[in-house]
């Protein structure tokens, strides 16, 4: 009888392991969010990245001088980070959040979470189709582009509208008051060609389409 139960608790015992054994690779507390490709060097909370490596919920990546990186996220989503650039990445409930402290970026928001960039309060937001847009961040001077479909600049100021092909600069940082609002960006251009924006390229790992200004209307967005 007592080799029995002994039988018994062992396998239960080994039961529990095997219904734990999914989960034992992944950290306590974590949300997986994407995974990172890397050329040259990029930095995860302090560690060097490698191509591969899980990105989490509040993790902040960092790409070095002369490196790119490109988190591809559930749904045919990716974030492609241009040299000296630092991010933190948030999985929400409706949305990927990523906030740009400086630096610059593409975005592919393709489907479901989109991908919502905050920079100095203000949201970059892609129309409810998905689209692709790039984002800069250097000092005061935010700089965003609509390379396919729409984005929305929302702030406190209100919402400002970005169509396919243009590009917006703003001047962030001294706050002014514009009827009786406190304004926290002054556009300084807008509607000015695609062109002068970014020249990262960026490339879907899903489909093996390379996306850049020059061929992104080659690149149709999963439906």
């Amino acid at each position: 009888m007592h080799e029995v139960r002994m039988s018994i608790a062992g396998a239960c015992i080994l039961m529990l392991v095997v219904w734990a054994m999914p989960s034992l690779g992944l950290p306590p507390g974590k949300v997986p969010v994407g995974q990172i490709s890397v050329s040259g060097k990029a930095i995860i909370n302090g560690a060097g990245a490698v191509g591969g490596e899980s990105v989490f919920s509040g993790d902040r990546v960092v790409t070095q001088g002369g490196s790119m990186a490109s988190v591809s996220i559930a749904g045919g989503n990716e974030v492609v980070l241009g040299e000296s650039t630092s991010v933190r990445i948030r999985r929400e409930e409706e949305q990927v959040g990523v906030a740009l402290d400086h630096g610059r970026l593409e975005c592919l928001s393709a489907g479901a979470p989109p991908i919502v960039v905050v920079a100095r309060g203000t949201k970059i937001v892609p129309g409810k189709s998905g689209g692709l847009y790039a984002v800069e961040l250097a000092g005061d001077s935010l700089r965003v582009t609509a390379r396919k479909g729409f984005v929305e600049l929302e702030s406190a100021n209100g919402t400002v509208r970005i169509a396919e092909g243009k590009t917006l600069v703003a001047r962030m940082g001294t706050a002014v008051r514009s009827k009786g609002r406190i304004v926290k960006y002054v556009i300084v251009a807008a509607g000015i060609g695609a062109g002068a924006g970014l020249a990262l390229v960026l490339t879907r790992t899903n489909s093996g389409c390379a996306v850049s200004s020059s061929n992104v209307g080659n690149c149709a967005l999963p439906h």
